[in-house]
This record gives C-alpha cells, structure tokens and sequence, in this order.
C-alpha cells in the first residue's frame, strides 16, 4: 500500500498497521437524532458501488421497511411509527451494517 499508515492496537496489546485507505474504507452510516421524537434521517456511505438493502425491522423482528438504495444516501424515516425500539440493517454483499434506532 502506498498511502499513510496509522497504528491501531488490538486486544492483546499488539500494534497493526492499517493504511488509511484501508480505514477510509470501512461503511459509515450515521442516524440522528437517535433517540428521535419524531423522524431518523439516516445517512449512508458504504464501501462498494453495488446497490444496497435498506431494512428495518420493530424488535420483534417484523418488517417495517425494505428498500434496494445506492451504495450512497440519505432519507427520513420514522414518521409513523411508535415509540420503542427499531433495528436498521444494510446489507451490500457480505457487508452487514446495523444500527439501533429509538423512537420516543
């Protein structure tokens, strides 16, 4: 790799060496306000150009919303539902993201 380097440790106390690219690489995917009394506004950046599953399920499991995204966004959601407790997963490839989401 030809780009800067950082040095992370890992839980044994070992140094790794990462390049940044490598650390610039990994998804973001940023949700506020969480908690939100009304409305999530999600943004997405993950690491492929291939679309992306979008979904979001109650705590219970059932599905509340399914969507194929780009591999880059941003939208509201939440409007409608209830107060409680939700999970965002993304899905692109073998890339799985989640996030807990609450609803006041």
């Amino acid at each position: 790799c030809t780009g800067k380097s950082v040095v992370a440790g890992n839980e044994i106390g070992a140094q790794v060496e990462k390049s940044v690219t490598d650390v610039d690489s990994q998804p973001r995917i940023s949700v506020f306000p969480n908690p939100a009394p009304q409305a999530f506004e999600i943004n997405w950046q993950m690491t492929g150009i291939s679309k992306t599953e979008l979904i979001v399920t109650n705590i219970n499991g059932q599905l509340l919303y399914r969507s194929i995204v780009s591999a880059a966004g941003r939208m509201q959601l939440g409007h409608q539902w209830k107060t409680g407790v939700y999970i965002l997963t993304m899905v692109q490839g073998n890339e799985i993201q989640t996030r807990k989401l609450i609803k006041l």
